[in-house]
């Protein structure tokens, strides 16, 4: 069961163009959220493209603990109906 539910997740975020991705911050030590757009390796791996001006750069440095939100939200769709997954290292 939990291949199947992996396996889909992977899927789903091959399928998605935006997420959002949190961090510890530096400042505060309380989360830090910000949207990012979303690609994934061949096996499903997130990936995106951050700048080193960012705040979550600046987090990443410090503590590499985050969490990847995946949305699969259509603009037509309805927000309850949404699908996310969260991936977290």
């Amino acid at each position: 069961m939990r291949d199947e539910f992996a396996k889909a997740a992977r899927l789903m975020a091959r399928k998605a163009l935006k997420g959002a991705l949190a961090t510890t911050d530096t400042d505060t030590g309380g989360p830090y959220a910000s949207m990012i757009l979303l690609a994934t390796t061949v096996d499903g791996s997130p990936i995106t493209l951050i700048s080193g001006l960012a705040r979550h750069t600046r987090n990443l440095i410090r503590s590499s603990a985050a969490s990847i939100l995946v949305d699969t939200l259509k603009e037509t769709d309805h927000t309850q109906a949404a699908i996310l997954v969260t991936e977290t290292s």
